[in-house]
């Protein structure tokens, strides 16, 4: 997936406007420290005392919360996120869709 990312073959969409007076905003993943710092990639900043990049770490934190938190519920339902899924890009494509959709069915 980094390496499709890289070279821009992942069919991500091109940025887009948030506001009219705003620069276009890139698509991006979510990370924590684990990963290196790339232009696909947000990840927070190092422990510093400045309050602009506490504030950025606090929201992004909550992002990736947001993210585990849909991940654990959908893991917990489907047996088939416990593991890494051995399946072509197209089949593990529809494997999400599909237990997206099952899921809201469900509830």
């Amino acid at each position: 997936m980094g390496r499709r990312l890289e070279s821009g073959l992942l069919n991500i969409p091109k940025p887009t406007v948030a506001n009219l007076q705003e620069p276009n905003l890139p698509y991006v993943l979510v990370g924590d420290e684990a990963f290196a710092l790339s232009h696909f990639l947000m990840r927070p900043y190092p422990r510093h005392s400045n309050l602009d990049r506490k504030i950025f770490n606090y929201r992004l934190s909550r992002a990736r919360r947001v993210v585990e938190s849909a991940f654990g519920i959908l893991s917990d339902r489907w047996r088939v996120y416990r593991k890494p899924i051995n399946a072509s890009i197209d089949t593990t494509i529809r494997i999400i869709k599909a237990t997206v959709c099952l899921h809201n069915v469900c509830l």
